[in-house]
């Protein structure tokens, strides 16, 4: 897409923004939204959580664009006692580990303490800008990270990100520009997503059409005895899988011992990393400590061919 050009351009002073329109400005984070960090209620106290209270935010519930409305826990009036309530419309940035993953308020909720949530100033920042605007930032609120053990960017650092800054009549066209080009973009993932499903059933069909029947149509086939298999090609053998392959089961170290998790090199496979045929890497990491000290146990893989 091509846009067009503003008459005049000045240096922004700021190396990952680089030129910007004459009219424009670039402030401080904290000059244009405020800044708060969410709270854990007690969890040994069950009178803080309930399921009519407020919604409790966590990275997890983080999607984008996509507004936070429903969390799998509610926090009741006592629970949020010291912990503030973060408005409809606010952009809820991550502050610890995915640093930059960020979401918007679909309602008046609370966050936890991984999460430093950007309220708007309306009189300098239209609310619909608002959120492309730190979308925009994700990537320097991700750099503004302390990595010595694990990714944390606090309110502080955050606060004194450098962002760009239109007129405010501006704002709401680049807002609504930017509604209208998104839709469209989200229509064609949307209709992507719906062909990749429709590539992977077909995938697994194949798959299993040739490991249950074989290449060959003309082959003489029985019944195998077993249901979803149906009927299998005469010679073919059936054998339960045991006597096939090696089974063994895995475990998790303590996620309160963060001597297990940090600085391993051990990979650990979970289910988020089952995402292709292959696994040949983890998102997390163990520890020598933590295999000796917990049930997780070491995978041995012989392949060949």
């Amino acid at each position: 897409m091509k846009y067009q050009s503003y008459a005049e351009y000045k240096d922004s002073g700021v190396q990952w923004i680089g030129m910007i329109p004459k009219q424009w400005d670039v402030k401080k984070a904290k000059h244009l939204f405020r800044l708060e960090t969410g709270g854990t209620p007690s969890t040994s106290d069950d009178e803080n959580f309930d399921e009519n209270g407020i919604p409790w935010v966590k990275p997890d519930n983080l999607n984008e664009f996509i507004p936070v409305t429903y969390t799998q826990r509610h926090v009741s009036k006592s629970g949020i006692i010291g912990i503030p309530i973060i408005p409809r419309g606010s952009i809820l940035v991550c502050g610890i580990g995915t640093v930059g993953k960020f979401g918007i308020a679909g309602a008046d909720l609370i966050t936890n303490q991984q999460i430093n949530a950007f309220i708007p100033d309306t009189e300098f920042i239209d609310q619909k800008f608002a959120k492309y605007l730190i979308a925009s930032s994700n990537e320097q609120l991700a750099v503004t990270a302390n990595k010595v053990v694990v990714a944390i960017s606090n309110k502080t650092s955050m606060q004194n990100i450098v962002l760009c800054v239109p007129l405010k009549n501006e704002q709401q066209q680049i807002a609504n520009f930017l509604d209208h080009e998104t839709a469209k973009i989200d229509t064609l993932i949307e209709k992507q997503q719906q062909l990749i499903k429709l590539l992977k059933e077909k995938r697994q069909a194949v798959i299993s059409h040739a490991v249950t029947k074989g290449l060959n149509s003309n082959a003489p086939m029985r019944d195998s005895g077993v249901a979803w298999l149906g009927k299998v090609p005469e010679h073919w053998e059936i054998v339960p899988l045991k006597y096939l392959c090696k089974f063994s089961g895995g475990g998790t170290p303590s996620k309160e011992n963060l001597s297990y998790w940090t600085g391993g090199d051990i990979p650990w496979v979970s289910p988020k990393d089952m995402k292709s045929f292959w696994v040949s890497d983890t998102q997390d990491k163990l520890t020598e400590k933590a295999v000796k000290e917990s049930s997780t146990n070491w995978l041995y893989v012989k392949y060949s061919g």
